[in-house]
Parts: structure tokens; sequence; C-alpha cells
């Protein structure tokens, strides 16, 4: 499906869209074939440790939210997925909406719980030290 249409379909969806995940860079979070529903969110209501859905070169991406910085009256995010070296930075316009619940083998977790809400804090201070470390060169 176009990346434009399920952005509006989120847009436009109050109760979210649930979309096949391809890819590995969310894992262990996140596998190759699991089911995620995306639902709309304000971009100024993004929270670290966050899993967001966002458009990259005509692609959807999901990654997690590790920084945030306002810059010109816009709200800029670094991305990283949990499997990924390094995070890129992307803005509010490139937000397509919050991955709020995740289904794997018939088993559906709702990430908007107390524990899957520490879970996501604990992998983005995961992934955002893993990152440091690496860019100062103390991992490899």
């Amino acid at each position: 499906m176009n990346v434009e249409v399920i952005t509006q379909m989120v847009k436009n969806n109050s109760q979210g869209v649930n979309v096949v995940v391809k890819g590995f860079s969310m894992k262990p979070f996140i596998f190759d074939g699991d089911k995620i529903k995306i639902k709309f969110i304000e971009a100024k209501k993004i929270k670290f440790g966050d899993i967001v859905v966002f458009k990259s070169n005509e692609k959807l991406v999901v990654h997690r939210i590790i920084r945030t910085i306002e810059r010109h009256d816009l709200l800029y995010f670094w991305e990283k997925g949990d499997n990924r070296r390094f995070p890129t930075e992307i803005n509010e316009n490139d937000l397509v909406g919050k991955v709020v619940e995740i289904e794997r083998s018939g088993k559906i977790v709702s990430l908007i719980s107390v524990l899957e809400r520490f879970k996501g804090i604990f992998f983005g201070l995961v992934s955002y030290f893993s990152y440091l470390l690496r860019r100062f060169r103390i991992l490899s």
C-alpha cells in the first residue's frame, strides 16, 4: 500500500491502523512479520522510548525515539532501530503515528500499559547509551 494512503488512514481512523512489519531493525522488540497498530498522535505528545512510524524515502519506518529537540518552532526527533548502530534525525512532519500494539503469533501486547511504557524507556536508554559508546569509540 502507498505510504501517503496509509498516512491518511492513520490520521482519519481514531481506532488505529494495523500493518505488518517487514525487516529486523527493531529486533528483539519487534520482529519481521509482526502486526502493529499505529495511532495518530500529536508530535508534542511523543515521549522518549516511544516507538513511532515515520516516512523516509517513500517507505514507512518503525523505530524508537531516543531524543527530542525543538528548533525554529519545529520538533525534531532522533530515531533509532533497536538493532541499528546509529540514530538519524527526523522532524515532526515525517511522523505518521505511534505504535500502540504489537501482535505476534496471535498474542497482542499493548504498548500503553505501565509495564510496556517502562520497557520502552529501558530500551530507549539502552539504545541511546549504546549509540554514545559507539560515538566515542568505547564500544565497537
